[in-house]
């Protein structure tokens, strides 16, 4: 069983808006770099955005759309099946108001993944997933 990380760091910056129009998979699949090979492995809507964790031919990647945008953004590609059973990626863009990690947990030993940064200290959203 793998288990998805899910650690979203609000930046100061972060500014109220209205959710103005909800996503749907074929607009998620035009914004993926190799959608061909996309399997979508969870979503997670929140308040004003939304989050998908997918893999592709590369391995394991993040989308997220703010839900009054029009366009995705997508991290790099972290391991589908890593060796030490976790490996993570990352969004810092500074297009986007949120700070978001999220990751892979094939090691069943690993129950908490804390997130620590000079000021900020998170404890991860763990999703399971088959």
């Amino acid at each position: 069983m793998r288990k998805l990380l899910l650690i979203s760091i609000l930046l100061p910056l972060l500014t109220a808006c209205s959710i103005t129009s909800s996503n749907n998979t074929d607009e998620f699949l035009e914004s993926v770099p190799y959608p061909n090979s996309t399997e979508i492995l969870d979503k997670q809507q929140k308040d004003d955005y939304e989050v998908v964790f997918y893999k592709d031919e590369t391995g394991f990647r993040i989308g997220y759309k703010k839900l009054d945008y029009d366009y995705w953004t997508n991290t790099a590609n972290g391991e589908i099946n890593p060796e030490d059973g976790f490996d993570w990626v990352m969004i810092n863009n500074p297009k986007i108001p949120i700070t978001l990690f999220g990751g892979i947990i094939t090691n069943e030993q690993i129950t908490t993944v804390l997130v620590k940064q000079k000021t900020i200290e998170k404890e991860a959203t763990i999703v399971e997933t088959n």
